[in-house]
């Protein structure tokens, strides 16, 4: 247990104590409330993938611009992704997948040949590499700052500081308290003091949905 809070609650108690033992003693004041950190999110490396999801990223280019990226699962194992304006669907048909594109005229087409889980898999890696990126190194060493929301979801907030001469590196992270998925990612970069970041890397989810998921593209 942190020792602010021990030394917190040793405080409380001799004050309680002390109101009973002298009569018309005062009550104590109320302790200001502290932001308790989930446990189960604390440290964890384990990010736990809904059965079925839909979930979006807006992430930052060089020069500011904004790109997104999609992916999803639906309740037959369906795995949707889109990037860069890109769509695809992995369909399940048995223990492999087949691949659907739109064609010219917004019809799905199929591409040749079955595919593995593992190469479904590497194909998506993009987003997953957003969405585990609190789950690395960062949160063992990050402090909890409280608690937030993204895209309507509960978080746990956390920053991530490092300097290195006059070198500072800031992240700040939230990481959503059901999942352990990272639904925003914010860095800064100073030197000597001079904010050097344009934004470039930082990402944000902008929908999550993990119910009665319909996948935007469904092969016939």
């Amino acid at each position: 247990m942190n020792m602010k809070r021990i030394l917190a609650a040793c405080a409380a108690c001799a004050l309680m104590l002390g109101g009973a033992l002298a009569e018309g003693a005062e009550a104590p004041a109320p302790l200001e409330s502290v932001a308790v950190e989930p446990a189960a999110v604390k440290g964890s490396r384990d990010v736990a993938w809904p059965e079925e999801y839909l979930i979006t990223y807006e992430y930052q280019l060089p020069g500011g611009r904004v790109s997104q990226i999609t992916q999803g699962r639906d309740a037959q194992g369906n795995v949707y992704f889109q990037s860069d304006g890109v769509e695809t669907l992995f369909a399940m048909d048995g223990a492999h997948y087949r691949i659907y594109r739109p064609g010219a005229a917004g019809e799905l087409v199929q591409q040749p040949d079955m595919y593995s889980e593992d190469y479904v898999q590497d194909q998506i890696s993009a987003l997953v590499e957003y969405a585990s990126r609190a789950s690395q190194w960062y949160l063992d060493d990050a402090v909890y700052a409280g608690a937030g929301e993204v895209a309507g979801r509960a978080c746990s907030i956390y920053t991530y500081e490092r300097d290195f001469l006059n070198y500072t590196l800031t992240c700040t992270m939230a990481v959503d308290d059901a999942t352990g998925l990272c639904l925003e990612w914010r860095t800064q970069n100073r030197v000597s003091g001079y904010e050097l970041s344009g934004g470039e890397g930082d990402f944000v989810c902008t929908a999550f949905a993990t119910e009665d998921v319909v996948l935007p593209l469904a092969a016939e």
